[in-house]
C-alpha cells in the first residue's frame, strides 16, 4: 500500500488588496487549501501587517513581484510559473 500526501496549494498575485487578504485566505483554508504562494505587485496598503501571522506560521510564502516594463499578463504568467516551480520543489 502506498500513501501519498497531496497538498493543495494556490498562487495569487495581488496589488492593493490588503483589506481582502485575510478573508480570502480564511475562505480558501475552509475549502481545503493547505499552502499559499502569494505574489505582491507594488502594493503599498499594509498587506504585510495582514499577512504577518500567516507568514510566521508558514502557511503563506510571499514574494515581492515587480515586473516593471512588462504587460500585466506577463507579470501574472511569470508569477504563476514561479509558483509552480516552488510547489514542485516543496
Amino acid at each position: 500500500i502506498f500513501l501519498l500526501a497531496i497538498e493543495l496549494a494556490v498562487a495569487l498575485i495581488f496589488q492593493q488588496e490588503a483589506p481582502y487578504l485575510r478573508e480570502w485566505i480564511e475562505y480558501h483554508k475552509l475549502m481545503g487549501v493547505e499552502h499559499f504562494y502569494l505574489y505582491n505587485n507594488l502594493s503599498q496598503d499594509g498587506y504585510l501587517e495582514v499577512l504577518k501571522p500567516y507568514l510566521e506560521s508558514g502557511l503563506v510564502e510571499l514574494e515581492e513581484w515587480r515586473g516593471e516594463g512588462l504587460m500585466w499578463r506577463e507579470i501574472q504568467n511569470s508569477a504563476y510559473k514561479d509558483a509552480m516551480g516552488r510547489a514542485c520543489r516543496d
